[in-house]
């Protein structure tokens, strides 16, 4: 099992724009330079183990974590209407893209590897990303 976190608000690796003469650029600016960070803390994870290897599948638990607006609050208390989940932009599935990106051929050879996945998007105290990598079994597998 590989554990790890990302500081950070995680940004979405979803569509690019046509600038044109077929250059295309990613539609968030920031995805880069998260995808670099949340690579970076992937291999630190990963010191003195071997990456999850082909055939085998991942089981991949994520939880991205953003911060509270100030509305949450009252008198610096959290409201008991406040949202656990973060329901806003940017969706999960690009989020999970740039993740995922950053963790092929380092934790995984590859992406596809992530047969089993469970991702949350909520409000915590700051934002930071976690994830869990478990390789799965047969037996994992079944029912």
């Amino acid at each position: 099992m590989i554990t790890y976190e990302i500081e950070g608000t995680p940004r979405p690796q979803g569509s690019k724009r046509h600038l044109g003469n077929g250059v295309m650029i990613e539609s968030s600016r920031h995805v880069r330079e998260w995808r670099a960070l949340a690579r970076m803390k992937a291999v630190e994870a990963m010191q003195g183990r071997e990456r999850f290897a082909k055939p085998h599948a991942v089981r991949l638990r994520v939880t991205f974590g953003f911060g509270r607006p100030k509305k949450h609050f009252k008198k610096g208390v959290l409201r008991p209407d406040a949202p656990t989940f973060h329901v806003a932009r940017p969706d999960a599935d690009k989020l999970l893209r740039a993740l995922l990106d950053s963790m092929s051929e380092v934790v995984f050879e590859d992406d596809s590897q992530a047969a089993d996945i469970k991702v949350k998007k909520v409000y915590s105290k700051g934002a930071v990303t976690s994830v869990t990598v478990v390789k799965v079994t047969n037996e994992d597998s079944e029912g």
